[in-house]
């Protein structure tokens, strides 16, 4: 079966077997074993590229999907995925809250995937404070937060970061949460350091709630210490995270506008003009705008 130029390999000896990455395609010779499942295999010939200084023919061998190319998503992959998304026809309840930044995580990830039409908001009155019971959020998530997600079929998922990866697999083609390698434990890393920087704000913002001759302001300045260390170690270890696009960065740019739309740190954008020249431009998203928190 023929491919285009573009997305040919280079071949080696005739009938023989290549491994060939789907993001690099570097290809390299493997043995065969009984127990490999290749992604999909290939005949490709010579013809295929033009060339005819090389052997006749050789089998390619391609173990991954790359998440960026759809292209190359086997009819298999696309049928496990129809298939999850027929499920759908039936709206999900998403427990929700318009200025809760973990919610919004849920929200653009669902607009990047193209998931948003199937999701039925359940909006939620006080859902950030503790002394104040949500009996339908309760009867959904025992934890009584937001976001929580219920599918037609009754499963309850929560919190955020489970949604969002639920939502991944759900498209099949590893937008948000990188497949493999370090791209992945990188994207994890941000997203759990926006999801503590989030906490330690709302820390703040629910002491700072409390009676001015109650407030802790020990506490305020322990959580308000994490905030700032972490916005700083983001700016001083711009280039490893951010590259592409993925589910740390949907995180951090809701941390960052959310700090800013509840006045949480004084002046967060001192001294940290790559954060926020990245963050500014992450914001013309059209996810992000319809998500603008209010």
């Amino acid at each position: 079966m023929g491919r285009s130029a573009a997305h040919s390999r280079p071949l080696i000896a005739a009938d023989s077997a290549m491994y060939c990455h789907p993001r690099s395609l570097d290809c390299h010779p493997i043995l065969l074993s009984p127990s490999l499942k290749p992604f999909w295999t290939d005949r490709v010939c010579p013809s295929d590229r033009g060339q005819t200084d090389v052997a006749p023919c050789a089998t390619v061998i391609t173990m991954l999907p790359s998440p960026v190319e759809k292209i190359r998503v086997t009819s298999h992959t696309m049928r496990q995925t129809a298939r999850a998304r027929e499920k759908f026809k039936v709206p999900m309840k998403l427990h929700y809250a318009s200025a809760s930044p973990f919610v919004r995580k849920v929200m653009v990830s669902a607009i990047e995937l193209e998931l948003d039409v199937h999701l039925a908001l359940e909006p939620a009155a006080n859902p950030t404070l503790p002394t104040v019971r949500n009996p339908a959020i309760a009867a959904d998530n025992p934890l009584s937060k937001v976001p929580t997600l219920v599918l037609a079929d009754g499963e309850r998922l929560y919190d955020s970061i489970v949604i969002c990866e639920f939502f991944d697999a759900v498209d099949g083609l590893n937008k948000l949460f990188p497949d493999s390698g370090m791209v992945r434990w990188r994207a994890l890393r941000t997203n759990a350091l926006a999801d503590g920087i989030l906490e330690a704000g709302v820390s703040v913002r629910l002491e700072r709630l409390r009676p001015e001759n109650k407030r802790w302001s020990e506490w305020i300045d322990g959580q308000l210490f994490k905030i700032e260390g972490s916005l700083d170690v983001l700016e001083h270890s711009f280039d490893s995270w951010s590259p592409g696009f993925n589910i740390g960065h949907i995180a951090l740019s809701c941390a960052l506008q959310w700090l800013e739309f509840r006045e949480i740190v004084d002046d967060p954008r001192r001294g940290r003009d790559r954060l926020y020249a990245w963050h500014d431009e992450f914001l013309k998203r059209p996810s992000m705008e319809r998500t603008r928190p209010a």
